[in-house]
């Protein structure tokens, strides 16, 4: 029969052309469904050319369903049967995209990729990386903010210390003055009792010696 009628696969190279993705099957013409039931070859047709549509899928992207054929959240190109060579170009592109997105993402936040992963779209990501880094750079601000305020307040306390330690220095030159003065002015009360004292000492020898100097003048008189 296959001198007749070819191989399976050679039947196959000639009907890829009329294989439809999205239902999975070859279009069949009368010719096509009398010799299948004639020679019994239709599920042996069917799947050969269905594995030569993902065959040639697979030579003609093997790169990029390497990279970009697992992405997760993305497209799904699991089932190559049943994608055409347009829709498949189409989800490997949308999937490097939303690759590219989460990579530049993690690299510009700073974050794990996997913080990403729940998105599936590039605009998401980078909607989500633009609030992290707004949301950071608030932190920052807010920090920097508290940082400044902290040292405001450090220096208005440092302030007050240096107002509060003069105000007790100036206190204590205060009391200090005060109390020399009390005591120079103790002294000097003690030096005029004293001066007082001694200028009364001073009268009363005076006193006995002109008294003194009377009684024996007076003697003198009586002994004459």
């Amino acid at each position: 029969m296959d001198w007749l009628l070819g191989t399976v696969e050679e039947q196959a190279q000639r009907e890829l052309a009329e294989y439809n993705p999205k239902t999975g099957q070859r279009k069949q013409d009368w010719g096509d469904i009398i010799g299948d039931k004639i020679f019994g070859r239709k599920e042996a047709i069917d799947k050969a050319v269905a594995d030569l549509h993902v065959s040639n899928l697979t030579d003609n992207f093997e790169t990029d369903i390497k990279r970009y054929g697992s992405v997760v959240g993305g497209e799904d190109v699991s089932n190559l049967s049943r994608l055409s060579e347009k829709n498949l170009a189409r989800r490997l592109a949308a999937n490097k995209a939303l690759q590219v997105a989460r990579s530049e993402a993690g690299a510009t936040t700073g974050n794990d990729i996997t913080t990403f992963e729940d998105l599936s779209t590039p605009e998401a990501v980078r909607a989500r990386a633009s609030k992290l880094i707004k949301g950071e750079l608030d932190g920052k601000a807010e920090k920097k903010e508290t940082k400044e305020q902290n040292r405001y307040d450090k220096s208005i306390r440092r302030d007050e210390r240096i107002r509060s330690e003069g105000r007790l220095d100036r206190n204590l030159e205060r009391q200090l003055s005060a109390e020399n003065n009390k005591m120079q002015l103790q002294l000097e009360y003690a030096r005029l009792a004293q001066s007082d004292r001694q200028r009364t000492a001073d009268r009363k020898d005076k006193a006995i010696m002109a008294l003194l100097s009377g009684l024996g003048n007076l003697a003198a008189g009586f002994t004459i």
